[in-house]
């Protein structure tokens, strides 16, 4: 009797065997065409623009990702490749990140003026096939690739540990990270104020001691509120009343009392930026 069931369950799973296998392999990708690569941008929720040379059957979709712009190139449908550009670095610099990088790499290349400029670069083969969510993978691990460069750029961690921050210090920073700020006296410090992606931020510097971060929104309900704070670490939303209306306000203290370097202020700051990113979507949704 026993030995009945278990010949009956090999050639049940013999039988099924194939049909499994088959199942798996349509899961495989070996060529994405342009108008596939539309689709997923668009589940993405990735504005672009699209340019072709259809002769080489290339096709290129430009678009941001946060402050960064990214091109995304099809080469016949069997190869693709992210790549941004910066600013210039020396070839020995360009080599180092090589070394360590995992899944891009650098090169000294020319501007579209002949101007010198670093580019960072990811491709994905298609033609040994890849699964349906590695697109996925293959934008988000970019985009890690890209902060991380953009850090290394800014240069080795900084040693030298300030007890106090003076203006002058955070305005150096916020230019080396190419940040167009207004700069203004507030009772309480002096605030400079920026956009992340359009949305407004005010950076406070309360006379060296700590730093406030906050970005306004359209008020929201305590409960979506309560919602976004249970899963976040660095940041809070908070509900306040502003001339008689409701807002909504994303923000983040660091306190600078016991030293700080520029290396962990420009962490700070553009830490915040991904946050106010993360924010405007949850914002979004909430609001629907």
């Amino acid at each position: 009797m026993v030995g009945n069931k278990v010949r009956g369950w090999l050639a049940l799973t013999l039988l099924l065997a194939p049909a499994a296998a088959g199942a798996q392999d349509d899961t495989v990708l070996r060529a994405i065409t342009p108008e596939r690569l539309e689709k997923f941008l668009k589940e993405q929720k990735v504005e672009y623009q699209r340019s072709s040379v259809p002769k080489e059957d290339v096709h290129v979709f430009t678009f941001q990702r946060g402050k960064f712009e990214v091109h995304l190139t099809s080469f016949g449908a069997r190869d693709l490749m992210l790549d941004c550009s910066f600013k210039p670095l020396n070839l020995e610099a360009i080599n180092r990140w090589n070394i360590d990088a995992k899944f891009s790499r650098a090169s000294l290349q020319k501007g579209a003026k002949g101007e010198p400029i670093s580019v960072l670069e990811y491709n994905l083969d298609l033609s040994g096939g890849i699964t349906a969510d590695a697109l996925k993978s293959f934008l988000t691990r970019f985009d890690e690739e890209m902060k991380n460069y953009d850090l290394y750029l800014a240069g080795p961690p900084d040693t030298k540990i300030l007890m106090t921050l003076p203006d002058e210090t955070l305005e150096k920073i916020l230019a080396k990270l190419s940040v167009k700020f207004e700069k203004k006296a507030s009772g309480g410090g002096t605030v400079f104020e920026f956009e992340v992606d359009g949305q407004p931020v005010r950076l406070q510097n309360y006379g060296g001691k700590d730093l406030r971060l906050a970005a306004r929104y359209a008020g929201m309900s305590l409960e979506d509120v309560n919602e976004y704070n249970l899963n976040r670490k660095f940041v809070r939303a908070v509900n306040y009343k502003k001339d008689g209306k409701d807002i909504t306000v994303l923000e983040t203290t660091m306190d600078c009392e016991p030293g700080v370097t520029e290396g962990m202020i420009r962490h700070f700051i553009l830490a915040f930026g991904e946050d106010v990113r993360h924010f405007a979507d949850y914002a979004k949704k909430a609001g629907k």
